[in-house]
């Protein structure tokens, strides 16, 4: 799995209450859609680090296949703070069977 890009389409500048769309086109190679779980981790930063402070996790939707084993995925962010707001991408291992997302150890961040 690699995360080949994050686009925020409105651009930097957000207004408070806004709804703001985040895709990220991500390479999954043999995995399907739903072997993987992709979350937008959210939230305001901190002023003297880029640490997500309040994180919120938002789980983003397939939004189509690029090409073989490129898929585009879609997620909003209610802005609801002021300030500085961050953003990453976090990919983890599904299946309706696995207990715990993070007992392999297999998370892809971008």
């Amino acid at each position: 799995m690699k995360i080949l890009d994050v686009s925020l389409p409105q651009g930097d500048q957000i207004t408070l209450g806004q709804d703001v769309e985040v895709f990220a086109t991500i390479q999954l190679g043999a995995l399907r859609t739903d072997e993987v779980v992709v979350d937008l981790c959210h939230g305001t930063v901190a002023d003297d680090s880029e640490k997500i402070m309040n994180r919120k996790i938002t789980v983003m939707q397939s939004d189509g296949k690029i090409s073989e084993g490129v898929w585009r995925f879609k997620g909003t962010i209610h802005c609801d703070e002021t300030g500085i707001y961050g953003y990453s991408i976090r990919i983890l291992p599904f299946h309706p069977y696995l207990f715990n997302l993070y007992s392999m150890s297999l998370v892809t961040w971008g």
